[in-house]
C-alpha cells in the first residue's frame, strides 16, 4: 500500500489490494478493496443468526455498480 496526500489535502491510497475498513462509533462499516480495473465495496447489512456481521458486496467497474 502506498499513502500520500493530494494537492487539496486529501489522503490518497494506492495499491490497496488487501482492503480498507471504515467503521463509525455506531458500528456502521464500509469496506473498500482495489481490483484489476475497478473496486469492490462492502456495506454491513445486519448481524446473522450467529451474531456475525453480514455484508453486501458490490463491484464498481467502468462506471457501473454491480451486486456481487
Amino acid at each position: 500500500m502506498k499513502i500520500d496526500v493530494t494537492e487539496d489535502g486529501s489522503i490518497r491510497l494506492k495499491d490497496v489490494f488487501n482492503g480498507v475498513l471504515f467503521e463509525t462509533d455506531d458500528g456502521e462499516k464500509l469496506g473498500v478493496c482495489m481490483r484489476d480495473g475497478g473496486f469492490e465495496i462492502s456495506v454491513k447489512k445486519r448481524k446473522d443468526k450467529d451474531n456475525k456481521d453480514n455484508y453486501v458486496w458490490y463491484r464498481i467497474m467502468d462506471g457501473k455498480i454491480s451486486l456481487l
